[in-house]
């Protein structure tokens, strides 16, 4: 899926379209049974598209006490299945040592995943993964350069690099709530992740309260819980405006 890597503006330089067979991973993945399976149901290939290194983009390495981002790799993962695809990350994410872009593919859309890694403390051969994050399934014929455009992300050093390419994450989805959906902001990448979040936690409850409707059957019950989808739904606007400010 190329067309994809050819949207985000990923140098041809950092190309390499190896194929990674699952064997590695449940040689080198603390992975149980329930976890191979999962390998074997829901994923048809595993690719490693692109290595981002100094040799191969002009971006620096980077190195401190809680992190080493000497290279970046993508890695596709063509799925049968999509349920199980966050468990999936977990553990290719857990596996690779340095930082990765996740591209998943299934069924003509695409999802990206990213984690920011540092140096476990108590073993140095590991690496523990701060927060994961996820986009939306996105259509891979409707998706364009605008909305994850590697060119535009900073060069300094890979960690730069990387800290760029998660916020861009962030941004693409939020930019739902956005009017026309566009990826700009006037706020930073952190605060349009906070109310991200607060605005998904209304919508959940607003689901809820409407499920627990259908099965209520006391009037008063049921205008109390229709006042609450109101006001949750009020909220809900009010962080959306925060976004579009």
């Amino acid at each position: 899926m190329n067309v994809i890597y050819k949207k985000m503006n990923l140098p041809d330089s950092c190309l390499v379209g190896n194929t990674i067979f699952k064997k590695l991973f449940y040689e080198n993945a603390s992975m149980n049974a329930s976890d191979k399976d999962i390998f074997v149901e829901n994923i048809a290939k595993i690719t490693w598209q692109y290595s981002l290194k100094e040799e191969t983009i002009n971006i620096s390495s980077y190195s401190d006490e809680e992190r080493e981002y000497e290279e970046i790799a993508v890695i596709e993962v063509e799925l049968n299945d999509n349920k199980k695809y966050k468990r999936i990350a977990e553990i290719i994410q857990k596996t690779v040592p340095y930082p990765l872009i996740l591209t998943f593919i299934y069924e003509g859309q695409f999802l990206l995943n990213l984690a920011h890694k540092r140096r476990n403390k108590g073993d140095e051969s590991k690496n523990t993964l701060e927060e994961m994050i996820y986009s939306d399934w996105k259509s891979i014929e409707e998706f364009t350069s605008v909305e994850f455009d590697a060119k535009k992300f900073s060069y300094t050093n890979f960690f730069k690099y990387y800290t760029d390419a998660y916020n861009q994450i962030i941004k693409m989805n939020a930019s739902k709530f956005n009017e026309n959906e566009k990826i700009t902001f006037n706020i930073d990448a952190e605060e349009i992740k906070e109310i991200y979040k607060n605005i998904e936690d209304t919508e959940n409850e607003i689901l809820s309260l409407r499920g627990l409707i259908k099965k209520e059957t006391q009037m008063s019950k049921i205008i109390e819980m229709n006042i609450s989808i109101k006001q949750l739904e009020q909220k809900k606007q009010n962080l959306i405006n925060r976004l579009n400010e």
